[in-house]
This record gives C-alpha cells, sequence and structure tokens, in this order.
C-alpha cells in the first residue's frame, strides 16, 4: 500500500493500477486495504483503479510511515487501522459495513474504543435520530441507537398493519438524556435505546373496548417511558424491598415481560420468572427468530 501511494504521489503516470494487478486484487479483497484504497483516492474506473486527489494521497501517506509498517509486520493490519489520523480512521470506517463495524468492536479493547466514537454510528442511525443532538445521543449511546434501530427496522416488517401503526414515534433523546438518576439506574442502556425508536405502543379502541395490539404473547403492549417511570415508582429496586424487576409490557393474564437490574429480560408468570435474553436488544432478535 505504501508504494502504491508513494508511486502515486512522484509520478502522475502511476495513479493509475490495473484492476487485475496481483497485489491490488488481494488490497482490495482485505476489508482494510480495500478502505485504504478508497480513503487515499482510488475509485475503479473501467479495469483500472486511478486516484485523482493528491490531498487524499498525502494523508494517507503520513499515516504509513515506516515504523507503522514495521508494527504492521508483527501485529497485522488491524494495528496499521488504529494507527491512522482520526479524522481519516473515521472516513475509512465509514466504508465498512454495519455488520462488521459491530464484528470489528470485539476485537480488541483498542478496536472497542476506536468504534465507540459517536460519529461512526450516528452516520448509520435513521435520519430522525441523526437530526439530535449529538450530546443527547451520546447519554445513550450512538452504537446501540444504531443497533436498536436496525433490529426495529427489520422486527417491524414482520409485524402486521395493525401492531405497525400502535408503535408510537421514539422518546426525543434530550429527554432520556435527562432522566432523574434513580430511574436511568432502572432503565438499562438497551432499553433507552429502544426507547428512543419507539415508545411504547398505543392502544386501539375495539368493539369491546381498548383493544391492545401487542407484540407478545396474547397481546401484550410495551410501555412507554411515563408508563415505566410510573412502574419504577411502584415497584422498587432489589435490596431495597423489590425483587428488582421493572415490567415493560402490560401483564395479560399472569404474565408480562419485565427488565432486571443487571439488564436481563425476564417472563414473569405468577410467581415465577424465567430469564429469556441477557439484554433487550437479545430478547428483540429472539422474537425476530421465534416466540417467547
Amino acid at each position: 500500500m505504501r508504494r502504491y501511494v508513494g508511486n502515486a504521489i512522484t509520478n502522475e503516470a502511476r495513479r493509475t493500477i490495473p484492476a487485475s494487478n496481483p497485489m491490488c486484487v488481494a488490497l482490495r479483497q482485505s476489508k482494510v486495504g480495500a478502505a485504504l484504497l478508497e480513503a487515499a483516492g482510488f475509485r475503479l474506473s473501467g479495469d483500472a483503479l486511478v486516484a485523482s486527489n493528491l490531498a487524499m494521497l498525502f494523508q494517507v501517506q503520513g499515516a504509513l510511515e515506516p515504523a507503522l509498517q514495521s508494527r504492521l509486520d508483527t501485529v497485522g493490519a488491524t494495528a496499521l487501522l488504529f494507527a491512522l489520523p482520526e479524522e481519516l480512521l473515521v472516513r475509512t470506517l465509514a466504508q465498512l459495513p454495519t455488520r462488521s463495524l459491530f464484528s470489528l468492536r470485539r476485537v480488541c479493547r483498542a478496536a472497542a474504543a476506536v468504534t465507540a466514537q459517536s460519529r461512526v454510528w450516528r452516520a448509520r442511525c435513521p435520519v430522525g435520530l441523526r437530526r439530535q443532538r449529538l450530546e443527547d445521543g451520546e447519554a445513550v449511546g450512538w452504537w446501540r441507537l444504531c443497533q436498536l434501530s436496525a433490529i426495529w427496522d427489520r422486527l417491524e416488517r414482520s409485524l402486521s398493519r395493525e401492531a405497525q401503526l400502535s408503535l408510537r414515534q421514539g422518546a426525543p433523546l434530550a429527554s432520556l438524556a435527562a432522566l432523574p438518576a434513580e430511574l436511568r439506574l432502572r432503565l438499562p442502556p438497551h432499553v433507552l435505546a429502544s426507547l428512543a425508536c419507539h415508545d411504547g405502543q398505543r392502544g386501539s379502541a375495539g368493539a369491546a373496548g381498548l383493544h391492545e395490539p401487542g407484540l407478545f404473547f396474547l397481546g401484550a403492549r410495551l410501555l412507554s417511558l411515563s408508563e415505566l417511570a410510573h412502574e419504577a415508582a411502584r415497584a422498587p429496586a432489589a435490596g431495597i424491598g423489590g425483587d428488582g424487576l421493572l415490567p415493560l409490557t402490560t401483564r395479560e393474564g399472569f404474565q408480562h415481560v419485565a427488565v432486571s437490574d443487571d439488564g436481563a429480560v425476564v417472563l414473569v408468570s405468577g410467581f415465577n420468572a424465567h430469564v429469556k435474553a441477557p439484554s433487550w436488544a437479545h430478547f428483540l432478535e429472539r422474537i425476530l427468530r421465534t416466540t417467547v
């Protein structure tokens, strides 16, 4: 990569690379290599890669110093990626598919720190979330907002028309960021991110009164932020007279879905409680695959 960039800077004729070149093919097949080619301004034109932006070439060359290349030989391409200047790194990560970016978060601590940057995830969120203040989203976590909005997008496509229409608009990020500390402690981050996508469900009036369209067993309806605040006041946290379970849905029969103080999602049936998922995000993913 250093050679391609260096040659392109010093010789205008070398700013065109045959796409069939074996080294070029290897770089394009590598996620990091493809991202660096993109960051350096190489674009596919016919059967060749062509670089036309000299500033982009110089920027990448500054990152690919001999010392970094030596480090690359010992610790691999991921280290080189993390050594890029912040602005270039954000642009490089922007080329990765969202699923790959989530995978990158789990590679190591350095990867988790780099991919925690709000700008990386905010750009992938729906327009309604992107228009809100960066600082308000950071209170919830932009990567969680991206994750939950993607899950809800898939979930909505599997719902009936009635259930789709019952979903409320998301709670403003500013209101989530301003929640009282005691309530924030009861609402795990994934639940807060979910509320930013949909602030619960509304019931619809039917012939026999209020009909709950629901998403779960027997038509259980998701609670809104105001309803959750009411439930939190009624259900003390564990250790202060309560069992630590905060209802997330309406009670249908003897059953409802709740969240524990450690973020696990629980199906409460009478006096029994069964853990269904380690987090709300995992629980919604399970809803996509099966029934509860």
